[in-house]
């Protein structure tokens, strides 16, 4: 509890608890308390583009790519990646574009409403969030509609939201971009 004491606001996960004593004392103490996902929210805002990467698998990989990728093109982009990446551990400060890992879990990529949005895949995950695989799909759905959404043609499941305006990517021939002649690398 003593942590919370002379702090102007509180930032919590919503993977802890209502009863977190933090977030209890914060809310006694009456301190703005804001989730993290409204936080990040309001940081891409501050993007003429921000890019929201979902999916149930593979999130931070993919987010720790893309940012390789603008870095190593001189893009100065900020990142919030979900895990520690060797070169920018969990976040990389820029100005050109912003790119977060946007989860998923309690609908919390819904806070985001990045420029776009690019997903993954889409699998039976966070049923307790979710009640039923219909309301996840529609979750990820409502995600997809940003400026511009980017999604897997191959996940079977991403092709139930692919909508007319939606770019896709994947191996298979009926995405407008696909990987051809993959071959594993030196490092693979």
């Amino acid at each position: 509890k003593e942590n919370v004491v002379g702090a102007d606001v509180v930032v919590y996960t919503s993977a802890i608890s209502d009863e977190n004593p933090e977030l209890k004392e914060a809310i006694k103490r009456k301190i703005k308390v804001f989730k993290r996902s409204e936080v990040l929210g309001a940081i891409l805002k501050r993007y003429n583009k921000s890019v929201g990467i979902a999916g149930c698998h593979g999130k931070t990989t993919a987010t720790a790519m893309l940012t390789h990728i603008l870095s190593d093109s001189n893009i100065n982009a900020t990142a919030f990646i979900g895990g520690d990446d060797l070169t920018f551990g969990n976040y990389k400060s820029g100005n050109d574009i912003c790119v977060a890992e946007a989860c998923e879990y309690k609908k919390n990529f819904l806070d985001l409403n990045p420029t776009i949005s690019v997903i993954l895949n889409v699998d039976c995950d966070h049923m307790e969030s979710y009640g039923s695989f219909e309301n996840l799909l529609s979750a990820f759905k409502q995600f997809s509609q940003s400026e511009y959404s980017v999604i897997n043609a191959d996940d079977e499941n991403c092709a139930k939201i692919i909508g007319d305006e939606t770019l896709t990517f994947g191996i298979k021939d009926s995405a407008d971009y696909t990987a051809e002649n993959v071959t594993e690398g030196e490092n693979g």
